[in-house]
């Protein structure tokens, strides 16, 4: 039986008594020696069908059904291109832009790896996370919490005169445990704070009762004096009369507890916001990380690692 090998437009005529698919690739290789070895065979049938010869079996519905030569494509598998990162820069070769694999640290804010120095072990004391094509970013993606960011990421990469000490702010913040210690602190202020109201107020009652409570005991002390005045006899002078004991009250004063203002603060957290483009959260995180530098401080720190 005769077959006509075709690839790129170049066409082998082979006749094979007993066709075999081996001795089809074999005869492929032949004739087309830098050809890929993955390459498969296929051809188009009555209803214009690309058919593959995947098995023997398939060759043998092919050769039962076929009167004359039956035309055979060579169909080698594209190579897919490597992946181009532009927007990362490796950070052990500090290749730019990163083409390949990306290998991404799933504990550092920002660092990357190009497949050349992930295979040197460079930064192994983390797991990272490869993305070679898009439907691994996408994976990556997904499984990564929304971070709301002050900057485009490539303005965080090796930032200032000393980038690790921004990076180990950046993952102070970032770090879960210290958003429930912040959510912690605030609950255990909100109830001292509650307490310490509850306290002024149940105060301010004692006070309000006190005035009361003296003037009820001078009505009875004075209804007393005059029963006593009443019994004695006339020679007794008003002198010797035994004046009643004024038995002293004592009034706590009220506790001043300042309650804590936050106009400043926030108006604090507005302007650093509106100074560094960012959101209010993360200018809260600075101010509360800041709180004892000035307005003007606080941005100069944040410009100066930028």
């Amino acid at each position: 039986m005769k077959f006509k090998l075709v690839h790129n437009k170049e066409i082998h005529l082979v006749k094979l008594d007993n066709p075999t698919l081996s001795a089809l690739k074999a005869h492929v290789k032949k004739v087309y020696p830098q050809i890929d070895t993955n390459f498969k065979l296929t051809y188009f049938d009555n209803e214009n069908d690309e058919i593959s010869l995947s098995c023997q079996e398939d060759l043998q519905v092919l050769v039962d059904e076929a009167h004359q030569a039956v035309k055979l494509y060579v169909v080698v598998p594209q190579k897919p291109e490597k992946m181009v990162h532009p927007n990362h820069t490796c950070d052990g070769c500090q290749k730019h832009p990163i083409v390949g694999a990306r290998f991404k640290c799933l504990e550092c804010p920002d660092y990357d790896l190009c497949e050349s120095c992930q295979s040197k072990n460079i930064h192994n004391n983390h797991k990272s996370f490869k993305i070679s094509n898009f439907e691994e970013l996408e994976d990556f993606q997904r499984s990564q919490p929304k971070k709301t960011r002050p900057f485009p990421q490539q303005q965080f990469h090796h930032v200032g005169p000393f980038p690790h000490i921004f990076n180990h702010f950046m993952q102070i913040i970032e770090n879960p445990k210290f958003k429930e210690f912040k959510e912690t602190a605030g609950t255990v202020a909100s109830d001292l704070l509650n307490v310490i109201k509850t306290q002024i107020d149940n105060h301010k009652v004692q006070e309000q009762e006190t005035p009361q409570e003296q003037t009820q005991y001078d009505f009875y002390a004075s209804q007393v004096d005059s029963t006593q005045q009443s019994k004695e006899e006339p020679c007794i002078s008003q002198t010797e009369i035994q004046e009643p004991v004024q038995v002293p009250v004592e009034v706590q004063e009220p506790v001043q507890v300042q309650e804590p203002i936050d106009c400043e603060m926030e108006q604090k957290i507005k302007k650093l916001a509106e100074i560094i483009d960012c959101s209010e959260a993360l200018a809260r995180e600075y101010v509360e990380l800041f709180k004892e530098l000035p307005l003007d401080e606080i941005v100069d720190i944040i410009y100066n690692q930028k």
